[in-house]
């Protein structure tokens, strides 16, 4: 089997759909680059081909992206850049190399100069790899690993380009729902859009919105393959998380909770560390307003202080939400919490800000604040009377906690934002 690769390398280059076979001395194919790829060396690992593979080497790498997959049994050679792209994934047998660590190491330098992933070696032939090769793919953040000479190369290629392909219909999927949350369509062309994603939707929907703290690829599989079943609900990696829209039509015996309450449970069922944003019930056009709904409420977690929110029970965070970006909003943060961010900054032991965060998010409760931060009551009072004495000039209202608390809640929300969700 191993024998008639030698002088021929299968290239598959999922970036543009193809499969392309070259042999020794053909002339180099144009790579057409596609979108930037996401599925890493780790995710092929939870492939079922790879459920006993072992990493020799390299484990710092797993995070490398695998952008096509390329079988090389043959040695090293100037031709090898004619095969190669960056982000390639090599399978190999080592049975040019044998136990050569010379041979090994030309074919290693290679790969990592032609932009190479990882590889993907069959014991067929190697049973391991020596120290020094070792520490080289250490040092080079490039994993080694090992695999039985019985799973068949066919498996490991197309587990690894159904990963890629879906990882590409995500991206497309990604964009759509971009335009569609922009604010920026028209009623045809929300229709257009909400048709693409899925022509079955009903009259109303509820979009839930979930971001695991630690994302498992097969976690996230079974999740989207249990929710895409119902024709009328559509499930879809987004950002970074998980996009659920669950459709219905509106009737007067029946709640579109029990639909909602399936949804958690299913996520609940893969993932017990998930913050859940459940929007309102909106009308099929204004999907895109029940996404940001959903997107808002996770960006809530931490003022809300629960793992499943819900738009509706936000307060005055919607009214936040609402004036994001806007020129006033970020002049009253800066009025309010500059000063007391100057002043941490001054400090030597930066604290007031943690103080009211804390003391603010406890209802203001002097001993609650005190007992969780470790401090006498005294301490915390003297911090909220320095706290006024910062900002009481900025404050029109006659209790500055209040603004205050507006000012930690849109300071919570950029928290959010800026840790992607």
């Amino acid at each position: 089997m191993i024998q008639r690769l030698i002088s021929h390398r299968l290239s598959i280059d999922v970036t543009d759909y193809r499969i392309v076979q070259f042999s020794k001395g053909s002339k180099k194919k144009k790579h057409c680059e596609g979108s930037s790829m996401a599925v890493t060396v780790n995710d092929a690992l939870t492939l079922a081909p790879f459920k006993e593979a072992r990493i020799l080497a390299g484990a710092n790498g797993l995070d490398n992206v695998i952008k096509g997959v390329s079988i090389s049994d043959n040695p090293s050679s100037e031709i090898d850049h004619a095969f190669s792209f960056d982000g390639y994934f090599f399978l190999s047998s080592f049975y040019f190399a044998g136990k050569s660590t010379s041979d090994m190491y030309e074919f290693l330098q290679t790969s990592l100069r032609t932009g190479g992933s990882g590889l993907c070696l069959i014991d067929a032939y190697v049973s391991g790899i020596p120290d020094e090769i070792r520490d080289f793919c250490d040092q080079s953040r490039f994993p080694v690993i090992m695999v039985d000479k019985y799973v068949p190369y066919a498996d490991m290629i197309s587990g690894i380009m159904q990963l890629i392909i879906f990882d590409q219909q995500t991206i497309v999927m990604e964009n759509k729902i971009t335009a569609l949350t922009s604010g920026h369509l028209d009623e045809w062309q929300k229709a257009k859009m909400i048709q693409e994603i899925n022509p079955q939707f009903k009259s109303h929907v509820t979009v839930i919105y979930c971001k695991p703290a630690n994302r498992s690829a097969k976690s996230n599989a079974a999740i989207l393959g249990t929710i895409n079943r119902n024709p009328y609900m559509s499930a879809l990696e987004y950002k970074g998380g998980l996009l659920l829209i669950i459709s219905y039509a509106i009737a007067k015996t029946q709640s579109p909770q029990e639909k909602i309450d399936y949804v958690i449970e299913t996520i609940s069922d893969y993932y017990d560390d998930c913050v859940i944003g459940v929007s309102r019930t909106n009308n099929l056009l204004d999907c895109g307003t029940a996404i940001n709904q959903a997107i808002t409420a996770v960006n809530s977690k931490n003022i809300k202080k629960s793992h499943t929110i819900y738009y509706d029970n936000l307060g005055i965070v919607r009214l936040l939400e609402l004036f994001h970006g806007h020129g006033e909003l970020e002049s009253f943060y800066i009025d309010i919490l500059g000063p007391i961010l100057e002043f941490d900054k001054k400090s030597n032991q930066p604290n007031l800000l943690e103080t009211m965060i804390c003391f603010i998010e406890n209802g203001r409760d002097y001993r609650k604040t005190s007992k969780d931060l470790f401090l006498h009551d005294n301490t915390i009072r003297y911090r909220v009377t320095k706290v006024q004495e910062l900002i009481g000039a900025k404050c029109s209202s006659n209790d500055f906690l209040e603004e205050l608390s507006i000012a930690i809640k849109i300071y919570r929300l950029r928290q959010a934002e800026n840790s992607g969700g």
